[in-house]
């Protein structure tokens, strides 16, 4: 269907639930487009669950465009895919899975989504509130920026994060993970490095950090902990001493 549906703004609604969309040919349930189909500045992307959007380009969505998906909708870019600059009120992700063959980028705005993240490189947040609910595969990287609560499972090659964050699922990194200081982890932390970085950190689960485990200051673990070499940073005279 194009240009169906009530649209949310005076633009282009285009709406992928098994109808004809100019440019986007169907084969089953997948839609394959060359570009983002949204020409205009107010233009909407609606998903309907148990259909896929494959865009083979880059994909970069403005303020004041709209995207919605539920249930089982998938959107997917063979290169970079960027939600973060929507405005709150125009993103509406409700389930479904969002997918990047290079990047992924959300929470330039204060958002709040619902949806499986698998990329290359996750930057989760810029600083602005993000509240994310689903799992997180990546890779390479994944940069979670503060104010970010991510409510699923974070897997990648390192994971890094800014003061505060809170990650609310298990955290399983090939190379590093970083936690920044004032955050915190309700689950299981796996990695050869691990730096709990001072101070007031929480790990609420088991960490196994087979090469190095650094502890800051006022760091809180409630779990078992199996380390190759054991780090702890003290405050001492306004000084920092690892013993």
């Amino acid at each position: 269907l194009f240009a169906a549906g009530g649209p949310a703004s005076a633009g282009t609604t285009y709406t992928f639930n098994g109808g004809t969309v100019a440019g986007c040919p169907l084969s089953g349930a997948i839609y394959t487009c060359a570009s983002l189909p949204l020409t205009a500045w107010d233009d909407d992307l609606v998903i309907a669950s148990g259909y896929t959007v494959k865009i083979t380009s880059d994909v970069n969505f403005g303020y004041n465009h709209s995207l919605r998906m539920s249930g089982s909708a998938v959107l997917s870019s063979t290169g970079d895919l960027n939600i973060g600059g929507i405005a709150p009120n125009n993103l509406n992700i409700t389930g479904g899975k969002l997918i990047a063959g290079d990047t992924f980028s959300v929470g330039a705005q204060n958002q709040t989504l619902t949806a499986d993240i698998q990329a290359v490189t996750a930057n989760l947040g810029t600083g602005s509130t993000l509240n994310l609910t689903g799992s997180v595969t990546a890779t390479g990287n994944v940069n979670v920026a503060s104010h970010a609560t991510i409510n699923g499972a974070i897997s990648g090659a390192t994971i890094t994060t800014n003061s505060p964050v809170t990650l609310k699922g298990d955290v399983v990194a090939t190379r590093s993970f970083t936690l920044a200081s004032g955050s915190t982890v309700k689950g299981d932390v796996t990695a050869p490095v691990v730096s709990l970085l001072a101070s007031s950190s929480t790990v609420t689960g088991d960490i196994k950090a087979t090469t190095s485990l650094q502890l800051g200051s006022s760091v809180a673990v409630t779990g078992d902990v199996d380390v190759g070499t054991l780090t702890v940073d003290v405050a001492y005279g306004g000084m920092w001493y690892a013993i």
